[in-house]
């Protein structure tokens, strides 16, 4: 098996006056994926939706779209290329000025193909000014969904990918998710953390929104911009924020709200395959070529190779003599490392990248 992928200049000030920890508030815009697994080479589609202005704006709600937002949406894929989706966006609704109600309520649909294994991180990212308190605001909007790409589309594949949780957007807000999206079940605690320009933001006023009730958290976001809360019934879920910071531009804007949704689905998580009896030898590719780590073993969880493999195949300087922890020792020299769990008497798979 083989992988492979397409790859203000003006003087302001800024006078930074207070920060603002007040409830989302207005329109807000999130993404959505169609499936939160994707198989290798196939198409995934990304729902761009705008809305969350009902039940004191915690709301799954749809009550515009993203036409008269100026925005971008990019894919960022598991090798770390930054790839721009916004000329596939389609618009789903009537435009037709004749037609009664058209322009509304609708949405916009963005497409990528998903050539190499691993985790797709989407944002959506727009700004906007609008006059919501009575003086000019700009609100810069961080619109995040994810995919994850596999031979084998189950949870039990993906679910020790950790490429989602990382920071995509630092010019802006941003929410990471400190648990793989691809594959939450009912009642698994999860972490989420809220940055603001890559720095954590606490005292952040936070909805955790489901999408086919008016059922919503509340939470207020740690000393290290983290909230913390249970996964609830399998569906759709939208977590938002919107704090406001006292960022004045002379003749522009007097505020800046950073916005930052994030959406992710709660499976069942039912199915479960038994692993073989023997588990056989994992795939291993490197950058996208099959190889072999002789000596390659695993046990606790925890693959480890050979000291004198990664001294001479990958050039790393390690000591010592044995095994060592091979995620471990790649991720410490700069390489990423997925690995794709085993299912029944389907192997394992490493994906190292550099």
């Amino acid at each position: 098996m083989k992988f492979s992928v397409k790859r203000m200049s003006l003087a302001m000030v800024v006078v930074i006056t207070m920060f603002s920890a007040v409830p989302v508030s207005a329109h807000m815009g999130w993404t959505q994926t169609n499936s939160p697994i994707t198989a290798i080479g196939e198409s995934a589609y990304v729902e761009l939706l705008v809305g969350n202005h009902t039940n004191e704006h915690r709301s799954y709600r749809v009550d515009a779209n993203w036409g008269s937002m100026k925005h971008s949406t990019f894919v960022f894929d598991p090798s770390g290329n930054k790839i721009d989706i916004s000329s596939t966006e389609f618009y789903t609704g009537e435009n037709d000025p004749s037609v009664k109600n058209s322009n509304i309520n609708n949405e916009y649909i963005a497409s990528f193909r998903a050539n190499e294994p691993g985790a797709y991180i989407i944002s959506a990212q727009g700004e906007s000014v609008a006059s919501y308190s009575g003086y000019p605001t700009l609100t810069k909007r961080s619109a995040k969904s994810f995919v994850a790409v596999s031979d084998i589309t189950n949870m039990q594949r993906v679910q020790s990918l950790r490429g989602f949780q990382r920071q995509v957007s630092p010019d802006r807000a941003e929410w990471i998710p400190l648990f793989n999206p691809a594959a939450v079940k009912p009642g698994q605690v999860l972490n989420a953390k809220y940055l603001v320009r890559g720095v954590p933001m606490a005292d952040v006023h936070v909805n955790v929104i489901r999408r086919s009730t008016k059922d919503s958290l509340d939470l207020t976001t740690d000393k290290d911009g983290i909230v913390t809360y249970t996964a609830g019934p399998a569906d759709y879920y939208l977590i938002a924020a919107k704090p406001e910071l006292k960022e004045k531009v002379e003749g522009q804007y007097d505020a800046i709200n950073f916005e930052a949704t994030m959406t992710y689905v709660i499976q069942n998580g039912t199915l479960n395959v038994k692993p073989a009896k023997v588990q056989a030898i994992p795939d291993v590719f490197l950058n996208g070529k099959e190889i072999t780590i002789p000596g390659l073993s695993y046990k606790n969880g925890v693959y480890t190779a050979p000291i004198n493999w990664l001294k001479f195949k990958v050039s790393i300087f390690a000591e010592g003599t044995g095994n060592v922890n091979l995620r471990r020792s790649l991720e410490a020299a700069g390489f990423q490392v997925e690995q794709f769990d085993a299912v029944g008497a389907i192997p394992a798979m490493i994906v190292i990248r550099k």
